[in-house]
């Protein structure tokens, strides 16, 4: 890119980020941005110390079995809830205004949250049943292990559900 062409490309961003739309979109994106390097380092950093902590064995697919149903959960509802949620905000905020768009979030988020303690108190409910044939052939004291991880799990479910609603 020759000089003037660059000159001309840093005008049309300064100009861009000088509507106050424009700014606050650049600085919710570099938030979510730190937001997502910081919950990856946590998640790293978790998976640095089961490892150091159980090691290979039985312990270790013991909490493996555990995180399985909780990180669906999370996937399956935030995640699509997210998607889904985004464009409808737009055009609510676009249509209606910033307050219906306001009312709309704090409607879903309220949804979301008890959408994903239902399903956390659901999983301690059919658990018994679900662990067997999640990972069969362990036995009984293994899967007895696998179901209190998972009830240890559980509220990361909640926790994290709703952390990734926000990314």
């Amino acid at each position: 890119m020759s000089a003037p062409a660059l000159g001309d490309h840093l005008h049309r961003v300064r100009r861009w980020l000088s509507e106050p739309t424009n700014r606050g979109v650049v600085r919710a994106a570099i938030v979510v941005g730190l937001l997502a390097i910081v919950g990856n380092v946590a998640a790293l950093l978790r998976d640095a110390v089961v490892a150091r902590r159980f090691g290979l064995g039985d312990q270790l697919d013991a909490y493996l079995t555990a995180l399985l149903l909780p990180t669906l959960g999370i996937n399956v509802i935030s995640g699509s809830l997210s998607l889904a949620l985004l464009p409808v905000y737009m055009r609510v905020r676009e249509r209606e205004g910033h307050a219906a768009a306001t009312e709309l979030i704090a409607r879903s988020l309220g949804r979301a949250m008890t959408t994903l303690v239902l399903v956390a108190l659901g999983l301690v409910i059919v658990s018994p049943a679900i662990l067997p044939w999640l990972a069969p052939g362990f036995p009984p004291p293994k899967l007895l292990l696998v179901r209190h991880l998972l009830y240890l799990l559980l509220p990361s479910l909640v926790l994290s559900g709703m952390s990734a609603l926000w990314t």
